[in-house]
């Protein structure tokens, strides 16, 4: 039509891999089309639904697994015949037989083990026998089976539900929905008019029609203009949060890391007092320092949220004061989206920040406590 030469766009990533850009362009419009007239769409994974989605998604990244239970079981282990029952537990086969541990995912298509010296490139032997024995020795408390699992289960949930931010849409930003996800009317630019594609995995369906987006900053999606081809472009996850607040006024909420960090440590350092463990090993230990610094990491972050909004409100007054800018109005109301934004981090950042601090206090008292008790009862039985 053009006369132009076609380019197959072939990126080379960073680890050294080929993308193929332009076939999953294709895909994507190819998808839009025969979803819109309601033809069948081939399926390359199971992304059609959450628990599909993040399914397909582990099963895929053998080492990351074999890692999670291995440190979970390391924290939950007394002694190795202990750590070898609840590796079984957990699905994962354990051999200490060979120069270097191997490790297989029971419950998964994995076929060839795992070289423990794989799992960490910088420190290769950290799920070798010799450093498991040692760290289990520092170990405290006894954990039933049933308990660790039910544990670390739980856990892999809530990582897998995590997001950086959440934004809510409404129903006539909607093209059209599928059983694989919804396509999202979106402006790219000032003029270029098109629909994104948001998984169904990604999306929750509210009960008055609105819909609840989750989104990390690593996603892309595509942008498929509806003039043409030509103009179809990646966009990055906040960005496009940006763009659909800015339509329907809605405040999106960005979830800072370290509440992710928070809530974890906090469910751990709950599990162990639970099961009586709260003196006498590092496990509590190492807990309570990893949270302790995560605590002040968040009171660093508030002061920069503090910061922020202060620097956009200075921004807004040198816009009303200048006055010269054509698109002053929409401008405006882009960084009063920002500042509500930042404000509605803030509150539930510090709301996750002030709970940890609380249940921090709480522990130390418990734990005072519980060594009074012990020294009273050392004391009578000194008497005696």
């Amino acid at each position: 039509m053009t006369g132009k030469q076609f380019e197959w766009q072939l990126p080379r990533l960073r680890n050294g891999k080929v993308k193929d850009m332009t076939y999953e362009a294709f895909q994507k419009i190819s998808d839009r089309i025969a979803s819109k007239a309601g033809a069948k769409i081939i399926e390359v994974s199971p992304k059609n639904s959450h628990a599909k989605y993040t399914k397909w998604q582990t099963e895929n990244i053998f080492k990351l697994r074999i890692k999670s239970r291995l440190d979970f079981l390391l924290e939950h282990s007394l002694d190795l015949d202990d750590f070898k029952t609840k590796a079984k537990a957990l699905n994962l086969a354990v051999d200490f037989s060979g120069k270097w541990a191997t490790y297989r995912l029971l419950d998964d298509v994995q076929v060839r083990n795992t070289r423990g010296r794989n799992l960490v490139k910088s420190d290769p032997e950290r799920y070798n026998l010799d450093r498991i024995e040692a760290h289990l020795k520092k170990n405290t408390g006894i954990f039933s089976v049933a308990d660790v699992v039910n544990q670390y289960e739980e856990k892999i949930e809530t990582r897998k539900n995590d997001f950086d931010y959440q934004v809510t849409i409404e129903p006539w930003q909607i093209d059209h929905v599928t059983a694989k996800g919804i396509y999202i009317n979106v402006d790219f630019g000032l003029a270029q008019h098109g629909v994104i594609f948001i998984g169904a995995y990604k999306t929750d369906l509210l009960e008055d029609g609105n819909y609840n987006l989750y989104l990390k900053t690593n996603d892309y999606f595509y942008f498929m203009d509806t003039a043409g081809a030509a103009n179809n472009r990646f966009m990055k996850g906040p960005t496009l949060m940006w763009q659909l607040s800015l339509y329907n006024g809605t405040v999106p909420i960005a979830k800072e890391k370290v509440i992710s960090t928070i809530n974890e440590l906090t469910e751990a350092i709950n599990f162990l007092a639970s099961h009586g463990v709260t003196e006498g090993g590092e496990q509590l230990v190492r807990l309570e320092q990893q949270l302790l610094e995560a605590v002040q990491e968040a009171k660093d972050r508030l002061k920069e949220l503090d910061n922020k909004i202060r620097e956009l409100n200075d921004s807004a007054k040198e816009l009303i004061v200048s006055n010269i800018s054509d698109y002053q109005d929409e401008t405006l109301e882009q960084i009063k989206n920002q500042i509500g934004s930042v404000q509605a981090s803030r509150r539930l950042l510090k709301e996750i920040n002030d709970d940890a601090i609380r249940e921090i206090g709480e522990y130390q008292v418990i734990l005072v406590n519980s060594n009074k008790v012990d020294e009273s009862w050392k004391g009578k039985r000194n008497l005696k």
